[in-house]
């Protein structure tokens, strides 16, 4: 098997009678060359093998060898992130297959996913029996407008160089992690006082999620 991309290979065959052998296909996946074959396209392809004989030998029989083009790697982006669907796209525009969390998505064979569930994305790309590697996971978490149970005020926002949380009367330990929108978890802290300062001068401008875990109780 060869993946799309390869460079063209050469094709060895003989025959009994050591007279040369020719090679076809009719395949539009591959073009042949002097016995070079150039890979065009993913997929299943046939090659055949021919002696037509000659004067003292007669024609030999046709060998048919098949071999896989697998897809390339597919790349995948991620848009509408500020909202509770997520699309991730594949570069691929058929034979895509979507896993979440290593597991296969039913149905899911579109170029484009809409993601409404937490989880470690990635897509496959399959051509006739001829499967691609996975493309790289892409980790999202689908966050939510939550009650307020308890009182949380963050500031400045936007934030420059750090970010201060103040819990109110909040007792006991409170956990604060900053995220990515793709789920990247970039800082945490943990605190037992009425506030925290959080140092996020390293993180690129952009837009960022804090979720707040105290007394079982979540806020994001």
């Amino acid at each position: 098997d060869r993946t799309i991309g390869d460079a063209a290979f050469n094709l060895t065959a003989s025959a009994s009678s050591s007279l040369p052998v020719g090679f076809s296909s009719t395949s539009d996946r591959i073009s042949i060359a002097n016995n070079q074959v150039t890979l065009l396209k993913s997929g299943r392809v046939s090659i055949t093998a021919s002696q037509v004989g000659n004067e003292n030998f007669n024609v030999a029989s046709s060998v048919t060898q098949s071999f896989c083009i697998k897809p390339a790697k597919p790349t995948v982006t991620i848009s509408n992130l500020n909202t509770p669907t997520p699309l991730l796209t594949s570069n691929a525009s058929s034979g895509n297959q979507w896993y979440a969390d290593g597991t296969v998505i039913a149905g899911a064979t579109s170029a484009t996913f809409s993601a409404t569930k937490s989880g470690n994305y990635k897509v496959q790309v399959i051509v006739d029996d001829c499967t691609g590697e996975f493309s790289e996971e892409q980790p999202l978490v689908i966050t939510g407008i939550e009650p307020i149970d308890f009182p949380v005020d963050l500031y400045p926002n936007p934030v420059g160089d750090a970010l201060t949380i103040y819990f109110g009367d909040l007792a006991g330990k409170k956990q604060v992690t900053i995220f990515a929108l793709t789920g990247e978890s970039l800082v945490a802290n943990n605190t037992e006082s009425s506030s925290i300062a959080i140092d996020v001068s390293d993180l690129s401008a952009g837009m960022y999620l804090a979720k707040v875990i105290a007394g079982g109780t979540v806020q994001t």
